[in-house]
């Protein structure tokens, strides 16, 4: 009988220390458009899993995603209400922080016309 519950309690401990934490063990990642733009088809790529937010409107946030991890930066891809398309391409991730967990809000702040690039900028917390 002893051993039967040394073996209970062994098991016991196993499997709750391999329990998962749900969300603590990702990262949630949010997208806010800070621009007074109409933001469409905006697309995410994190850790080559795509992310896709049908519309954004002007000083709203997306609901929030769970990742494995994710730069201060990704290749982000838009349109805006004339159907122009702006792209966020990084080049490498050289020297930058991986964050695996917490909220990573990227926050879209202007829209250059003259190269359809993508002003962006980050707030991370733990």
């Amino acid at each position: 009988m002893k051993k039967i519950f040394l073996l209970l309690m062994l098991i016991t401990a196993f499997v709750s220390c391999n329990k998962d934490e749900g969300s603590s063990e990702n990262l949630n990642l949010i997208v806010k458009n800070n621009t007074d733009a109409e933001l469409l088809e905006v697309q995410v790529e994190i850790q080559g899993q795509n992310l896709t937010i049908p519309s954004l409107s002007p000083a709203t946030a997306s609901e929030s995603f769970q990742v494995e991890g994710a730069y201060r930066y990704a290749y982000i891809q838009l349109k805006d209400g004339n159907n122009q398309t702006y792209v966020l391409q990084p080049i490498d991730f050289t020297g930058e922080t991986f964050y695996t967990r917490g909220t990573l809000t990227y926050l879209i702040n202007g829209l250059d016309t003259s190269n359809q690039s993508i002003d962006l900028d980050y707030i991370y917390s733990e």
